[in-house]
């Protein structure tokens, strides 16, 4: 987990067993974050309705897409200095 406070360990392992739970350092951040990408693995997953609840509860826009997207996305936009969070469910190399 790429927080605008640090790195985070995140224990996340698959995208089936997400909950909103899993995104309380990002609800808990005391600098504002614009969005969150999430990497959802190998492949574009839509996540489940109280994930996607829980960021519109705390005013926080969530982009989900594979885990490569997202950490080319995050990477780019860091370097726009965005306010910005990111997620990702690691993937393994063939």
């Amino acid at each position: 987990m790429l927080l605008p406070g640090g790195i985070y360990a995140w224990g996340v392992k698959e995208f089936s067993h997400l909950n909103a739970n899993h995104f309380q350092p990002v609800f808990d951040q005391a600098v504002k974050i614009d969005f969150l990408l999430l990497g959802c693995g190998p492949h574009l997953l839509n996540p489940i309705t109280d994930i996607r609840q829980a960021f519109d509860a705390h005013d926080i826009g969530l982009e989900y897409m594979s885990t490569g997207a997202a950490v080319r996305t995050y990477n780019i936009l860091l370097a726009e200095k965005r306010n910005i969070a990111a997620a990702v469910i690691a993937v393994e190399n063939p």
